[in-house]
């Protein structure tokens, strides 16, 4: 991520009253958007958007503060550069095109619940740390250390490499 700092948005009127945004290429980024690609919304609707997405980032904000976290998130994309970064409000998706690889939860006290692409990671996960089906069936893993990211980028790798 260039900067946890939020930037301003600019905001241009267009013919036809038009509000058009001008996004930074970091969220675009998160917002799974191209350069130039244009997304129409009711004015009515951004509004009330705008509340969702500043809760949005304060929630992520808030797990920056984290320091395990932060490694994490940054390990991730400093490992794999290519993924493509999604923040919601209670987690943070990691894609490669449109597959989804990970998803990692806001912690909650100490641990960190992430959760991985399905599939069969038993020829990496030498140490039996995987849950086999945690949300959404969904594969699950714990960091709690900074030897769990290590092991993380591991299974990531095995997630990108495909099954």
């Amino acid at each position: 991520m260039e900067s946890n700092k939020i930037r301003p948005i600019t905001v241009r009127i267009k013919e036809g009253n038009d509000v058009v945004l001008t996004l930074p290429r970091a969220l675009l980024e998160m917002l799974g958007l191209e350069d130039g690609e244009v997304i129409k919304i009711p004015i009515h609707e951004l509004i009330e958007e705008h509340s969702m997405a500043e809760e949005t980032n304060k929630n992520f904000e808030r797990a920056m503060g984290n320091e395990l976290f932060k490694t994490l998130i940054e390990k991730i994309q400093a490992e794999y550069p290519s993924l493509r970064m999604k923040i919601s409000k209670s987690m943070v998706g990691f894609y490669d095109s449109d597959r989804g690889l990970l998803w990692i939860e806001y912690p909650k006290g100490r641990k960190i619940r992430v959760h991985l692409k399905k599939g069969d990671y038993s020829s990496v996960d030498r140490n039996k740390r995987i849950i086999p089906s945690g949300w959404g069936n969904y594969p699950e893993f714990r960091v709690e250390t900074e030897e769990d990211v290590a092991y993380l980028i591991r299974l990531t790798k095995h997630a990108i490499g495909g099954f």
